[in-house]
């Protein structure tokens, strides 16, 4: 997961760049006959591997997200018993 500090947290990355295109800002994503922001999310990695997303996202660990929610990993989670 990535975030970006000066937005508000309930925006993921896809909302931005739907965002983006709406006010004229980014171009849809598209491959020859195939617009993908038709049909898909915007993780906001770029086509190919890449470290990290678009300029101004960083990584947020699931641990990082969970200490802010005042939780922890793997609390209150059940386990189905062993047979």
């Amino acid at each position: 997961m990535y975030e970006q500090p000066d937005l508000p947290a309930e925006l993921s990355a896809d909302d931005v760049h739907r965002q983006q295109i709406a006010n004229g800002r980014a171009e849809p994503l598209e491959l020859p006959g195939i617009t993908l922001d038709a049909g898909a999310d915007s993780t906001g990695i770029p086509f190919g591997f890449t470290e990290t997303p678009r300029e101004g996202w960083t990584r947020l660990t699931w641990r990082t997200l969970t200490e802010r929610l005042g939780r922890r990993l793997g609390e209150g989670m059940t386990y189905p018993a062993a047979t």
